[in-house]
């Protein structure tokens, strides 16, 4: 704690302030279906309270355990593992109709009403505070933070008046830094429907319209006798007639665009490994599966390995090459697609396709086409499946595709690319706004208990800052309460001599 604080401060441990109220051990044979709110460690968030697997004890605990009563408003904090990303788990009990009961893990603390309450809260989310509790932890495997402990941190005092001033000054400071906060916290969402209308936009004719109007263009037409000309030339056997469209979706498109099934659009479409085999941290191939594909690129960050025996048994059916496109058929990523990028061999496992498009689509605009709200929404209307909806490849063969000439989607993927790369500009920017506010907000928070907000005050009020007004006749105050407010001990009386 940094002891540089002005003269008239004081910095006690947060027991001459605070009684801090440990949670009960409350047993699961105990919980019934409705009753009274248990409050457990998995309820008690940064700043917000959360019904997370709520319990409930019966009502006539409240009338057993009254010292475990939570009532709305009353500020709570986890004590095992209190701190995620370094925030303090630290928030106010709801207001509900009835009072809670506090569980094990969790504290109440409960702040003298001789204090501007809410300045010691305040502190409690400053980097002081979180350094002490750090510095306090036990060091297990789940870093326990005991009662004792956090009753020792010390918290900076200052006399009354001043309280009230910095309070207000951070009520007003802190709700500008919020606003802006939640203003850069919504951009991600905006920017995440942008790229959705430029998708949108993309693969219906709207974003090149102008340059259609500018520029000459061949026509698409004869998809299917293309499709088998390029399918016979690339595979050396007796092959199915491409899939014809059954249903032409309802959506207007250029006169010059087509609508076609993705089989006659492609040369090859299969999937992965239907036995998942025994992958490793490392290997000799990349095993790839549904948690890999994300819209527009592999995620390498959780990828694993399998062995070439293995390897060459999958690839075998499954021969995935540099520029084919990898497609979530079922799983939690379904319908999201991306262009391989790897130029060694890989695996897949049986939830990602592979469509490997003709001559006259290009990867990317068919990446573009399946990620968008049009190609998503047709197809994933065709999935099947109750406990794990999945696309099969027989849909994914009839499932419909807009189609434009060759030049045109090389237009569409240069402009799809230019306005996307905009946007993640955008968002590295916001990222950089969002940590420099919150960097804002522990330096405002720093300033004010080392005094530096209300210095100017301080000088224009020195009566307001001393004599019985100071922060050590408000602590002995404090001290003088709490002594009146103990159980007074029953005195012992001697026994008569028989």
């Amino acid at each position: 704690m940094n002891p540089k604080l002005p003269n008239c401060w004081e910095i006690p441990p947060l027991k001459y302030v605070c009684k801090v109220i440990s949670g009960n051990a409350f047993k699961s044979k105990d919980f019934v279906k409705s009753g009274i709110s248990l409050v457990k460690i998995s309820n008690v968030q940064h700043d917000k309270y959360i019904e997370k697997n709520q319990e409930f004890l019966p009502d006539r605990y409240l009338n057993t355990y009254t010292n475990f009563i939570i009532k709305g408003d009353d500020l709570l904090i986890a004590l095992t593992r209190p701190i995620t990303k370094d925030l303090l788990k630290i928030c106010r009990y709801p207001k509900y109709e009835k009072n809670g009961l506090l569980n094990q893990r969790v504290a109440k603390l409960e702040l003298t009403q001789s204090l501007e309450g809410k300045l010691v809260e305040y502190y409690f989310h400053s980097k002081s505070f979180l350094d002490q509790v750090k510095e306090g932890l036990s060091e297990t495997l789940q870093p326990n933070l005991s009662p004792k402990s956090l009753s020792s941190f010390c918290v900076p005092i200052p006399p009354l008046a001043e309280q009230k001033q910095i309070v207000a000054k951070l009520d007003e400071l802190l709700v500008q830094i919020d606003t802006i906060k939640t203003r850069l916290d919504a951009i991600p969402a905006i920017l995440k429907r942008f790229r959705q209308s430029v998708l949108a936009a993309a693969v219906s004719g709207k974003l090149t319209e102008k340059w259609r109007e500018e520029n000459s263009f061949s026509t698409v037409k004869n998809l299917s006798d293309k499709c088998n000309s390029e399918r016979h030339k690339f595979i050396k056997k007796r092959l199915k007639k491409p899939a014809e469209l059954n249903e032409v979706p309802n959506i207007k498109l250029p006169s010059h665009w087509l609508w076609s099934s993705i089989d006659q659009c492609a040369i090859k479409i299969t999937d992965g490994t239907h036995h998942s085999p025994k992958s490793y941290i490392t290997g000799d191939f990349m095993y790839v599966t549904s948690k890999n594909v994300r819209a527009g690129f592999i995620d390498l960050s959780k990828i694993t390995f399998i062995d070439k025996v293995t390897h060459d048994e999958i690839y075998a059916r499954c021969d995935v090459a540099q520029g084919d496109v990898l497609y979530v058929k079922d799983g939690s990523n379904t319908g999201l697609a991306c262009v391989n990028n790897i130029k060694e061999e890989i695996s897949l496992l049986s939830s990602v396709g592979v469509i490997r498009p003709c001559s006259f689509i290009k990867a990317k605009y068919l990446e573009h086409y399946l990620n968008s709200p049009i190609g998503r929404k047709l197809m994933l209307g065709m999935m099947g499946g109750t406990a794990i909806p999945r696309l099969t490849l027989t849909k994914i063969k009839n499932a419909p595709m807009t189609v434009p000439p060759i030049e045109e989607q090389i237009q569409i993927i240069q402009r799809v690319e230019q306005l996307f790369i905009l946007a993640d500009k955008i968002e590295e920017k916001v990222k950089t706004a969002q940590s420099r506010v919150n960097n804002l907000t522990q330096s405002i928070l720093a300033k004010a208990f080392r005094g530096e907000l209300t210095a100017e005050w301080r000088e224009q009020n020195p009566d307001l800052i001393s004599g019985e007004n100071s922060a050590e006749a408000l602590l002995e105050r404090i001290k003088l309460e709490r002594e009146k407010l103990k159980p007074k001990k029953k005195s012992k009386t001697r026994k008569a001599k028989a």
